[in-house]
């Protein structure tokens, strides 16, 4: 099954409502006998002609998926059980009044959340914060006042790093630490994206530069220059292999109402070592953000495109699913616990997924 949308809603092509997704008030009403549900794949919308036999306005099949129409004055409501895998509810891990502005994520060994915070307020600059297993309230930790903390991972040793871009610096947290301390790169100019691999290097991504930094555990430091091309913008980094990356990227170009088109969005498979590149094929992308691998090799990929966001996922035989939530979503950053669920950032929230299940799994 395919979702037919009516050719004036805006809407992007091959995009899928979550549960319980209703359309903007503000549309206009969909056609007459309008099907929105079909058996092929929907390139343009096709309406149905009402009464035809196999094809009624509501559609009850043995994978569950329920399409129900409810008129509520002028406006009608689309309420969707999707027939991909059974949909979860996010879980807001503070409270939605939280005066946060969360940007990169990770969890440690224990499950605890850490989120680097570059909210600025009358009363305090950036900050990190620590989420115990179970707690309600955030900690601060022992960082020193932040002017644009964006990126954030967590090494196999429980060590916090975080990029303060605005401050040209990163710094790290060791697990019992009572400070944290400056990681001293050499003419650091504006890190942004954060990631370490299994050998407990760090990854540096120097965003105006395009260019990648590493430090090794034992202090040595490398440069790789221009890794992207000029003018993509990045959006996020993960580690595959100890000197391989993968970077989520765009451009963005300007337009004379002062908004920005984003283009040509990419996951990138980068070898270091070698210059190599290869371009991985993700369906449906349209602004990738926050990267994250799980345990069985599976990539998550977030996909920003305003109330229409997602969290896919790429499996290592190259097939894109789309994770299934309820609610909708515009994730910044992404991270897996090692329980296996997924915690993210989302405009003012830190959110969680825990027992998702796709179809190949039962």
């Amino acid at each position: 099954m395919r979702f037919n949308p009516p050719p004036n809603w805006p809407v992007p092509s091959g995009w899928t409502p979550p549960q319980d997704w209703r359309p903007d008030p503000s549309w206009p009403p969909a056609p007459e006998g309008w099907q929105y549900w079909i058996d092929e794949p929907a390139t343009t919308g096709v309406p149905a002609t009402a009464g035809t036999p196999g094809k009624p306005l509501l559609l009850v099949t043995v994978v569950s998926l329920i399409v129900a129409l409810i008129a509520v004055g002028s406006t009608v409501y689309l309420l969707v059980n999707r027939p991909a895998a059974e949909a979860r509810q996010l879980e807001e891990i503070l409270p939605s009044d939280s005066e946060i502005g969360p940007r990169g994520v990770d969890v440690d060994s224990s499950g605890a959340v850490y989120v680097a915070d570059a909210l600025h307020t009358d009363d305090r600059d950036g900050r990190v914060l620590k989420i115990a297993p179970g707690a309600s309230q955030a900690e601060t930790l022992p960082f020193p006042p932040l002017q644009n903390a964006v990126g954030l991972v967590v090494d196999d040793a429980d060590t916090v790093f975080v990029a303060d871009s605005g401050g040209d610096t990163v710094y790290q947290l060791p697990q019992g630490a009572t400070a944290a301390t400056t990681i001293p790169f050499t003419d650091l100019k504006s890190p942004e994206y954060l990631a370490v691999d299994s050998e407990g290097t760090l990854y540096v991504v120097e965003a105006t530069r395009r260019a990648v930094r590493t430090l090794s555990r034992s202090g040595e430091e490398t440069t790789y220059p221009a890794v992207t091309d000029d003018g993509r913008f990045w959006n996020g980094i993960t580690v595959k292999e100890p000197g391989v990356i993968l970077a989520s990227t765009f451009v963005q170009t300007p337009s004379a109402d002062g908004d920005a088109t984003i283009s040509d969005p990419l996951v990138t498979e980068i070898d270091l070592r070698t210059g190599a590149r290869r371009n991985l094929t993700v369906a449906d992308l349209h602004q990738p953000t926050g990267l994250a691998y799980d345990a069985d090799g599976n990539l998550f990929v977030g996909n920003y495109y305003g109330s229409f966001g997602s969290v896919l996922r790429l499996t290592p035989e190259g097939v894109t699913d789309v994770v299934p939530f309820s609610g909708s979503v515009s994730p910044e950053d992404l991270a897996v616990a090692p329980d296996g669920s997924l915690v993210m950032t989302d405009m003012n929230l830190i959110r969680r997924l825990s027992n998702y299940r796709f179809d190949d799994q039962g």
